[in-house]
């Protein structure tokens, strides 16, 4: 690889670390985990590809010592990585359980030891001044690895060791404050634990939080964590309370909180938690950057150190393309000084500005700069610069240009997502994800229902997806969905609680709590017919799209056809059928030909065949992930055994899917019809294991509740058996524990207190 001149003005010493060792790590029971060795292996074709890599210094990775390992994380951690690539392949998979979405095969120990010593390297050669930037694209990534556990695809906390070991043992290269920025959609919670009390590292995450619903979970990434000690006002988190967010709402928080901290702390080196997640089409993030935002971002920061020291560490980014073309972008940035051009404007999302003054409330005590409120027209001045326009402006850019934003602003997102939408449309997703978004759903619903006709309404209203109208605001937790379906029995079709509790899972049950008709005509789901309907044009959907094109018909009466396709494949999108977190299956598209036949599907029983199969994908190895309707089995599952429902569990998981009996007219019969269906057949409620398996009629009791309280057969049963009751009850507890974050391998966390949320989604 060619070494760039050091004496040209216009070009800076970038280093860059790559190592195909790094690739040998892999799920060795699910080729298709998101975190997978084509990730790194994108980033670097595309930088051969496009000559960026040649204009680099590339060096070569080493593995990273223990004693460099040890200042941030235990001896028996340090050995437990070092030596588990060594162990059998089903000791490797035992180990791998008791942590947290973490996976382990024979490459793992020198990969994980590659990737660490890989950001020691490229940090401690900058400090040096051998190199003016560094990019180290290495895996496993590390921000969540904490001093005792990996967890969250993370084995080594890469940038902490590289930073502790710049702080403690390389105090002679004169970095004595490290600036730490972390724009993964995840917030970095061991980055965070380990210089909680630290005053010479600033740590600073922008992230999905989503009221701790959004991995990792609990209260960590709150704005209220601030530092203790003499690291108070040290660490800075701003959480985003919901998905969508895009690049005008990430400039805002650099405009008016990152930046003037970081110009005050005036640090003496800058490292960069470089999380590509938060980009738009990745599976797992739900936010919307584009590879512009990448470099814009990446630019300030190096108009704060002056082109200089500054160290790019990879951590997530699963979307093969959006992932390649962001790292794409920050090389040039570190290459050439300055970022991408576009000619696109935007504006914040009008939550942005209520949490970036939340933010700076916080911590105003710390740093006066952030003492002075802001109005929303300057929050709003953080939009995208134009070509015309300086980027070193941004901040202060007129807000008598708005009206002109609004009219550009329609138009080039629209270009802006034909542009990505056609990426990904020809790239193979690296990966499936289940990640139903009801908060997301209901926002962008609340929003079309403000501006729908009548006609809209009631045409929606006449489909078997009216219901989804009005879903109240709900929280998902995919660590308990997972923790549920770790206890599903594919033999029995049940989920079995302690030793002696089976609850069957019965098809017909679960589409009657979600609403759905279970009898009816079949749908295929493996049907792959091409699909004529929006002109043809469309053969896959996106979230954001399909959002867009709701918002765009909802006022429009002549295109009612249009509108009730695009928000049944909406539902279907974020509720029903996800598939990859952005885009529905094919097999959705011809059964919306023709409406006036929709509800005579099976509706009900395709979800549930849908989610049965992920389920058994699940449990028996082949999947790691799952798609389907986790919201509803959660749902249903709360409503398949109330007695062992706290107030709290029952309302987080209020009865949304069912049809609802207090209402007249049309709501009431299709319910009592529902209800006849179901209770024609025959439905298991419950089996002990001490029983032999046998088929129970729902109890008089129970029909005469049903349309109060929820189904009580499951109560009437559990009554007799107090002990088996507190079996089930302990389960439970043990599952909401662990989406607090306080299951027993989190022994760590700092001591903090309940936070309410920045803002919620209108109910």
């Amino acid at each position: 690889m060619a070494i760039m001149e050091e004496d040209s003005p216009k070009r800076r010493r970038v280093g860059l670390i790559y190592d195909d060792r790094m690739c040998k790590h892999a799920d060795p029971d699910d080729d298709d985990h998101v975190e997978h060795p084509n990730r790194i292996r994108a980033i670097w074709d595309k930088l051969n590809a496009s000559g960026l890599a040649q204009r680099c210094i590339v060096l070569k990775a080493k593995e990273a010592k223990d004693n460099h390992l040890a200042l941030v994380h235990s001896g028996k951690h340090i050995q437990l990585i070092k030596n588990i690539s060594s162990r059998k392949n089903s000791t490797m998979k035992r180990t791998a359980e008791r942590f947290d979405s973490i996976y382990f095969n024979e490459g793992s120990s020198e990969a994980s030891s590659l990737a660490a010593g890989s950001v020691i390297q490229a940090a401690e050669k900058v400090a040096k001044g051998e190199l003016d930037s560094a990019f180290a694209i290495v895996r496993p990534p590390g921000h969540h690895a904490e001093k005792t556990e990996p967890m969250g695809f993370c084995l080594y906390n890469n940038i902490a060791i590289a930073a502790s070991f710049l702080l403690n043992r390389r105090p002679k290269l004169g970095v004595g404050k490290i600036l730490i920025v972390d724009w993964d959609v995840h917030h970095g919670n061991g980055t965070q634990k380990m210089f909680y009390d630290d005053p010479r590292v600033l740590t600073f995450s922008v992230h999905r939080h989503d009221s701790g619903e959004f991995y990792p979970y609990g209260n960590d990434g709150s704005y209220s964590m601030t530092g203790e000690g003499a690291g108070a006002g040290y660490n800075i988190n701003v959480p985003w309370e919901n998905d969508s967010c895009g690049d005008a709402d990430y400039f805002a928080v650099w405009d008016h909180i990152l930046i003037p901290v970081a110009r005050k702390f005036n640090p003496d080196l800058i490292m960069v938690a470089a999380g590509f997640d938060a980009a738009l089409g990745d599976p797992l993030g739900g936010c919307c950057l584009s590879p512009y935002a990448y470099s814009v971002m990446l630019h300030k920061l190096m108009d704060i150190s002056r082109g200089k020291n500054i160290v790019l560490a990879l951590e997530g980014g699963y979307d093969l393309v959006s992932l390649a073309n962001s790292a794409k972008a920050c090389v040039e940035v570190l290459l050439q000084d300055k970022p991408l051009t576009r000619s696109s404007v935007d504006l914040p999302l009008k939550s942005t500005a209520l949490v970036i003054q939340t933010v700076r409330q916080a911590l105003s005590k710390y740093w006066p700069v952030l003492a002075s409120e802001l109005t929303d027209e300057v929050i709003n001045s953080s939009r995208r610069p134009s070509q015309t326009e300086d980027v070193a402006d941004t901040s202060t850019a007129s807000v008598k240009g708005k009206s002109k934003v609004e009219q550009v602003r329609s138009a080039e997102r629209k270009n802006d997502k034909k542009r990505n939408v056609a990426e990904m449309a020809s790239n193979e997703k690296c990966a499936h994800y289940s990640r139903c978004s009801p908060s997301s759903f209901r926002d962008t619903i609340d929003r079309v229902k403000l501006k729908m006709g009548t006609a809209q309404l009631e045409a929606i209203k006449s489909t078997p997806f009216g219901i989804f109208l009005d879903m109240p605001n709900l929280s998902h937790s995919l660590t308990k969905v997972l923790a549920v379906m770790r206890r599903f029995q594919p033999k029995t079709m049940s989920f079995r609680f302690g030793e002696e509790i089976q609850i069957p899972f019965e098809a017909s049950e679960f589409s009657m709590v979600m609403g759905l008709r279970y009898m009816g005509q079949p749908i295929d789901l493996q049907l792959k017919l091409k699909s004529s309907i929006f002109d043809g044009k469309k053969e896959k959907t996106f979230r954001n799209e399909l959002a867009d094109l709701l918002v765009d018909l909802a006022c429009k009466d002549d295109c009612i056809d249009d509108f009730c396709r695009t928000y049944i494949l909406f539902v279907c999108n974020c509720i029903l059928f996800p598939q990859g977190n952005y885009s529905t299956p094919s097999f959705i598209f011809p059964y919306l030909e023709d409406l006036s036949d929709l509800g005579s599907y099976a509706w009900g029983k395709a979800v549930s065949d849908y989610l049965i199969g992920e389920m058994r994908a699940n449990v028996t190895g082949k999947k790691s992930y799952v798609n389907g309707c986790t919201i509803g089995l959660l749902a249903w599952f709360y409503e398949r055994v109330p007695s062992i429902g706290s107030p709290t569990s029952l309302s987080r998981f209020p009865r949304f899917f069912r049809w609802d009996s207090s209402k007249t007219g049309r709501e009431e019969s299709k319910f009592q019809k529902a209800l006849s269906e179901l209770t024609a057949e025959k439905v298991v409620l419950f089996i002990p294991k001490s029983e032999e398996s046998k088929l129970i009629n729902l109890p008089a009791t129970c029909l005469d509740d049903c349309t109060n309280s929820g189904f009580n057969g499951a109560e009437v049963l559990l009554e007799a058996r107090d002990n088996e009751i507190i079996i089930l009850k302990k389960e439970i507890e043990e599952l909401e524990a662990r989406d607090r974050g306080e299951h027993k391998n989190r022994k760590t966390e700092p001591k903090t207190e309940k936070t309410e949320p920045i803002y919620t989604v209108p109910t």
